[in-house]
């Protein structure tokens, strides 16, 4: 399919007079304005979606939060560790009676307390102690709020363990009726596959760590979007965020791979942040080099959707000390692989994806030429018709019959 436009119509009549239809001179300049527009060639036919992002696509891609304080009338103070680890493991022992999949992911290092227990689970068990609708029961919940469709996370107010006393006087009867008061928030995700389940586990992990990683994936045309690793298409980026990624695989240890990353490393937790902040810094697409990425903002100057991140102190320490720290002792100064190249490395590892980006870029820009030219067809139209002595509704009625005739070749 090859479309092009050319300047042999000098007119274009839309509707019949009877039909109360009139025409309008479309000037030489928006003719050849039309016919500058790149021809795109396509190999079979052209899908060209109205709109190709949706609000319900986006739901259905856009991963739960977990975390945020969800009962707001209880007291849920942050655990120190000797809370936290001994009711995540119990919370785990129950939890796995009913689900055939069951793990928080993995902490941050040197964290001194936990506001909340994350837990990812799948597959309910086959032959569970009680039914699913009574884990609340299981759990010994104050109160719970049950997933709704568009989050499918559940939260429940577990009560403080009564064999945690508080350190300021373990003996005062009131230090103890203010522990029956306090609650632990427990979100629970399920995730409806096992390749979710632990795809999440792996983007969830070290909270935080993919996000110190995120610009040189950004630099290498990659991103971890809710569901898979995936390749942008620079020819759609550069107008829109939105549809501009194809996936390439959701498989942990296959993603770990490709950013070589080595595996074990990352399923344990990191005992310092040093030390993970050198795990990330070990990826073969990490350099302490400036890297110029086409469409993305100056040094310094953070994305709306990163600035919650730009704020933790995770992040903070990796800028503000960590980076400048390396840059001044030279490590990790180094080549490193090009967009092209990863693009030709990705295609390579999964060939399915070369046709799919292919596609999608020339869709994309068959669409993207019939946007240009309905708004090059509605600069041409006069907007004051009544000053030409037309009816209010002629304008509208003639950009629509020009989008017949030059966009869907109505002959009619």
């Amino acid at each position: 399919m090859l479309i092009s436009f050319g300047t042999d119509i000098p007119r274009f009549g839309v509707g019949d007079a009877s039909e109360g239809g009139v025409n309008i001179s479309i000037s030489f300049r928006l003719l050849l304005r039309l016919t500058k527009l790149q021809r795109v060639l396509l190999n079979g036919p052209a899908i060209i979606p109205a709109n190709s992002y949706s609000k319900q696509a986006a739901a259905q891609q856009a991963s739960a939060p977990m975390g945020g304080n969800v009962f707001t009338t209880l007291s849920t103070p942050r655990m120190p560790p000797s809370v936290y680890f001994p009711i995540r493991d119990r919370c785990h022992a129950i939890l796995s009676a009913y689900y055939t999949h069951v793990c928080t992911p993995l902490e941050a290092p040197e964290k001194e307390t936990f506001g909340d227990i994350d837990i990812l689970v799948h597959g309910p068990h086959p032959n569970p102690p009680a039914p699913i609708s009574e884990l609340s029961a299981a759990l010994n919940a104050a109160a719970s709020v049950l997933p709704r469709a568009e989050i499918p996370e559940a939260n429940y107010a577990i009560p403080w363990p009564s064999s945690e006393l508080t350190p300021a006087d373990p003996a005062d009867p009131a230090s103890r009726e203010d522990e029956q008061n306090r609650f632990i928030q427990l979100d629970l995700l399920t995730l409806p596959t096992p390749t979710t389940f632990h795809y999440q586990a792996l983007t969830h992990a070290h909270s935080g760590l993919f996000t110190l990683l995120g610009p040189s994936l950004r630099a290498s045309g990659l991103i971890l979007t809710p569901t898979s690793l995936s390749l942008r298409i620079p020819s759609i980026e550069l107008h829109r965020r939105r549809g501009s990624t194809i996936p390439l695989i959701s498989t942990p240890s296959a993603i770990l791979d490709f950013l070589g990353l080595e595996r074990d490393t990352y399923w344990k937790r990191f005992e310092t942040v040093e030390g993970m902040f050198e795990y990330v810094a070990s990826s073969r697409l990490f350099t302490t080099r400036p890297r110029n990425v086409e469409g993305e903002e100056e040094e310094g100057k953070v994305k709306h959707r990163n600035r919650r991140n730009s704020r933790r102190p995770l992040f903070v320490r990796w800028k503000e000390e960590f980076l400048p720290r390396v840059r001044e002792e030279g490590r990790y100064d180094r080549d490193v692989p090009s967009r092209d190249e990863i693009r030709e490395e990705a295609f390579a590892a999964w060939p399915p994806t070369r046709e799919l980006y292919e596609e999608k870029a020339r869709a994309f820009e068959v669409e993207r030429q019939l946007e240009e030219v309905g708004k090059l067809i509605r600069e041409g139209v006069p907007q004051d018709v009544e000053a030409l002595g037309l009816p209010l509704g002629t304008r509208g009625a003639a950009v629509r019959g020009l989008r017949r005739i030059v966009i869907e070749g109505d002959q009619s």
